[in-house]
């Protein structure tokens, strides 16, 4: 939860260059346990895995629930989504990250991949929520 520590400390600025270096080390993790993501995101239907990617959104969401609490307590203006909004921008996030395993992109196909990823949401974040 380093985001929200910082979020809760310093300006949000700085907050905001965190999910770079949390996406390099997702990627970086998946890159070095890639057979096992492949099984996860490929091969999991009827498994007792078969829900990875919602339960991956379940956390991601209940984390930005926390931000926003920070927010709140902090006195900052912002526009908080909605469950249904949040869930999705969330999933399509994640099944953006997990197509490095689905499309067979190289280790530095997929780091190039995630920050442009990132680049991409966190503006759409920012500007869906205000801040």
């Amino acid at each position: 939860m380093v985001c929200l520590d910082l979020i809760g400390e310093c300006d949000i600025e700085q907050a905001n260059s965190v999910p770079y270096d949390i996406a390099e080390a997702f990627i970086n993790y998946i890159y070095d346990h890639i057979d096992c993501f492949k099984l996860l995101i490929m091969c999991a239907e009827g498994t007792e895995y078969a829900n990875f990617v919602e339960n991956m959104v379940r956390l991601e969401v209940m984390g930005r629930e926390m931000m926003f609490a920070i927010l709140r307590d902090r006195k900052i203006v912002f526009r908080q989504l909605n469950p249904v909004d949040s869930h999705l921008l969330t999933h399509a996030y994640f099944a953006s990250i997990f197509d490095v395993v689905t499309h067979g992109f190289t280790k530095e196909e997929a780091l190039r991949y995630g920050r442009t990823l990132v680049t991409f949401y966190n503006a759409g974040m920012r500007a869906l929520i205000g801040i």
